[in-house]
């Protein structure tokens, strides 16, 4: 009877790495990390991290425990949307917003869809877009969580690249390296220098601090260079960013293969990790096949991230989506990728999802790039708060306007409601994701009669409280 218990004790340690139910509504997590038991463990280094240099509280769950909470749908796809869509729904506020995706498609799946209906070569495609979508919200064009996936096959894979942002994120010194960024062009398009002018306009998206490097594949260019030429500058020099203009598949980067799956492997960059951007077709690994995007993911060294089309698209529309995602991942705000990849298509919600669904977050979306923005003749660069902060409203006494001032060092929901002077909850003033700096919040209490009250800000772990008094 000892060994039959003790035996049941490890198998429940070993699956769950926290003994909650996922239908309990008090639950509160920043992030969720969603995976399959054989990997649990590989991701407890990783929880860790997060919740001791990024502040997050972090869970970790796998699919065995969700498809047992969750069944409703016909397949786990579906019932993994319905998880994520009720935590982030039903959870205590801030509910979660993070999601990643730690497994390959053989072990969290993902939907199927035309990359380019109608297209007479079009595929069939997998995209992890579906999970960003709320099932209780009717807004498809809004992102409402943030979801990247770590298409790892085993603890090695997994453990590669967990590695590698904790390397980076626990290192709060910024390099010159990290103000690099490497454009690569095909050469001549039938229509003239097309990929090599695409690169031009995403490079000036960029602040001016930024250095950019240019190496195309055409010989009569100033800027030609070839494989060698890649591997030189990202090895010795490092980069931020790599952006790719120009055909490509899942094994390789241009016709002539400027860049391919295999010299993935030649990348020895040391801690100068990157994101990149720009690849087409880059399928999510599952078992057997994987993709350039992913390998440089999964490998000791190379890439920490980025935004790839997950199926073929067209390079107009594409030419939009990268710029915007430059001029946001380089902005002033520091965004994480996950607000990058939100803010990008908030800003695009003409293209609609049969485009968005194309591009999907390679990596941790919670991850910010490090770089140093210089100040020069345009507007100074914004100022993040080291630190949660909430005003007194002004002015006050008011009748019947006022505004409330807060700050909040790192982006996330903020939410701020009124309270009469018995305890009662009369008014929401705000309950919205926030980037991180100042902001202000007017609040308009002409319903409500003359009185003291007082207004409550929660953000994180963060909880103010201040009087205000209505005089009419």
């Amino acid at each position: 009877m000892k060994h039959f218990i003790i035996s049941v004790v490890l198998f429940c340690t070993t699956t769950y790495s926290q003994p909650i139910s996922l239908r309990d509504t008090t639950n509160q997590y920043d992030y969720i990390i969603i995976t399959v038991p054989q990997l649990v463990q590989t991701c407890e280094q990783f929880k860790t991290h997060k919740e001791t240099i990024r502040n997050f509280t972090v869970l970790i769950t796998d699919t065995q425990q969700i498809f047992q909470e969750f069944y409703s749908y016909g397949t786990k796809q579906e019932n993994i949307r319905d998880f994520i869509s009720y935590a982030g729904t039903f959870w205590q506020t801030p509910q979660p917003k993070y999601f990643l995706l730690a497994g390959d498609l053989s072990k969290v799946p993902n939907d199927k869809f035309p990359s380019i209906p109608g297209y007479p070569l079009t595929d069939t495609t997998r995209t992890d877009y579906y999970y960003s979508q709320n099932l209780y919200d009717v807004d498809s064009l809004r992102i409402d969580f943030y979801v990247g996936r770590v298409a790892a096959r085993d603890t090695i894979e997994l453990n590669n690249y967990f590695q590698k942002v904790i390397n980076y994120e626990s290192d709060t010194a910024i390099y010159q390296w990290n103000n690099n960024v490497l454009l690569l062009a095909q050469s001549e398009y039938p229509d003239g220098n097309y990929w090599e002018q695409l690169a031009f306009e995403l490079s000036q998206q960029l602040p001016t601090s930024i250095i950019k490097k240019f190496i195309f594949e055409s010989d009569t260019s100033e800027y030609y260079g070839n494989t060698d030429s890649i591997l030189s500058y990202v090895n010795s020099n490092g980069t931020s960013m790599i952006f790719f203009s120009g055909h490509s598949n899942y094994q390789q980067f241009t016709f002539d293969s400027l860049f391919d799956i295999n010299d993935v492997g030649s990348i020895q960059n040391g801690n100068k990790y990157f994101i990149t951007m720009g690849l087409y077709a880059q399928y999510f690994s599952d078992s057997t096949v994987g993709s350039i995007s992913d390998k440089l993911v999964l490998s000791p060294f190379g890439s920490i991230g980025g935004f790839s089309a997950v199926g073929k698209a067209y390079s107009f529309t594409s030419n939009f989506i990268y710029q915007r995602f430059s001029k946001y991942l380089y902005s002033n705000y520091r965004l994480s990728l996950g607000e990058v990849f939100d803010s990008t298509f908030y800003s695009l919600t003409w293209f609609g999802n049969e485009t968005i669904r194309l591009y999907n977050v390679f990596g941790d979306p919670s991850l910010k790039l490090k770089y140093n923005i210089i100040s020069g003749t345009g507007n100074p660069p914004l100022e993040i708060p080291t630190e949660y902060s909430l005003e007194q409203n002004y002015p006050n006494p008011f009748n019947p306007t006022t505004k409330i001032e807060f700050a909040i060092p790192t982006s996330g929901v903020v939410t701020i409601v009124l309270f009469d002077i018995l305890g009662k909850e009369v008014a929401t003033v705000t309950k919205n994701f926030y980037s991180a700096g100042k902001h202000t919040a007017t609040v308009n209490l002409s319903h409500l009669s003359s009185g003291l009250y007082f207004y409550t800000m929660q953000s994180g772990k963060f909880i103010a409280r201040k009087k205000m008094v209505l005089i009419k």
